[in-house]
């Protein structure tokens, strides 16, 4: 007699899940990274933005301590007028989409919300691609499902085994 039960296929296994999605603040601080702009350059920058050039140093340091508390997710500490100013400020200081900071904030109390596709390395984003010296700008790499973005431009960063090119106009 055939046991039935013993022939059943075993069930798939489960999808891999979603990577977490990047927190606000690790976003900003890599975009400010991939723009090349050190801490203490951004926070006088932001002096200029808030129209007072002559930012003592003390000044400085208050924005350098602002931006920081921005990058590592200390909303609280900054206070809400705070932040809203900063996230007006800082694309003038460095690209970066302020949206894609909105939506990764609302993902950390929702992780169901979804979230645009983001370079683990860079933090671009199709509305805020890299680009080179020629102008040519950056695509996706086709990545193992399950794992976070990598766009071409960092690929290099990385090693050569990133995957498939995907290209998109930004």
């Amino acid at each position: 007699m055939i046991d039935v039960e013993a022939t059943r296929a075993a069930p798939p296994p489960p999808p891999p899940e979603a990577p977490p999605a990047m927190l606000p603040g690790v976003y900003l601080a890599k975009r400010r990274e991939a723009a090349g702009v050190p801490l203490d350059v951004a926070a006088r920058a932001l002096g200029l933005v808030y129209g007072n050039p002559s930012a003592s140093a003390s000044g400085a340091a208050d924005y350098r301590n602002q931006l920081q508390l921005l990058e590592r997710d200390e909303l609280a500490t900054l206070g809400k007028d705070a932040t809203a100013d900063l996230l007006a400020a800082l694309p003038r200081v460095f690209r970066f989409d302020p949206n894609v900071w909105l939506a990764l904030l609302a993902a950390r109390t929702n992780p169901d919300l979804p979230v645009p596709l983001i370079c683990r390395n860079c933090a671009c984003t199709w509305n805020d691609a890299c680009s080179d010296s020629g102008g040519e700008t950056c695509g996706w790499v086709n990545t193992a499902v399950g794992e976070p973005a990598l766009c071409t431009m960092c690929i290099g960063a990385e090693g050569p085994d990133g995957g498939e090119e995907l290209r998109h106009a930004a």
